[in-house]
C-alpha cells in the first residue's frame, strides 16, 4: 500500500500498483514495516502529581501517544497544558480537558 501525506496528515491510502508517484515526492520505502495511527490516552491526570506535569507531554510522545484527555483536576492548572498543546501541535500531544471533578 502507499500512504500519501499532505499537510502533515494522512491524505489517502492507495494500492501501490494503482498509483504512480512523481520523483518530486519524498518517498520512503517501508516494505516489511507497519504503520499505526497515533495512540490516545483517555484517562490522564496532569494535576495528580504536579511536579511531573511538565514532562508528561514529552513522555506521551516518546510512547507515540498523540492525544490525551485529562479527566479531572484544577482547571486553571490543566488548561495551561491544553493551551500549550494548541500552540505547539507538532511537538506536544493534543490535550483535551474534561474539566474539574464533580463529586
Amino acid at each position: 500500500m502507499t500512504v500519501v501525506i499532505k499537510a502533515n496528515k494522512i491524505y489517502k491510502i492507495f494500492e501501490s500498483s494503482k498509483l504512480k508517484l512523481s520523483e518530486r515526492n519524498i518517498i520512503y520505502n517501508c516494505e516489511n514495516k507497519f504503520l499505526i495511527p497515533g495512540l490516545r490516552d483517555a484517562y490522564v491526570h496532569f494535576a495528580y502529581e504536579e511536579s511531573l506535569a511538565e514532562s508528561m507531554s514529552d513522555l506521551f510522545l516518546a510512547y507515540r501517544v498523540t492525544s490525551v484527555r485529562d479527566t479531572s483536576g484544577d482547571i486553571d492548572f490543566v488548561n495551561k497544558f491544553k493551551l500549550e498543546s494548541k500552540n505547539k501541535l507538532n511537538i506536544t500531544p493534543r490535550i483535551m480537558v474534561a474539566g474539574p471533578l464533580i463529586d
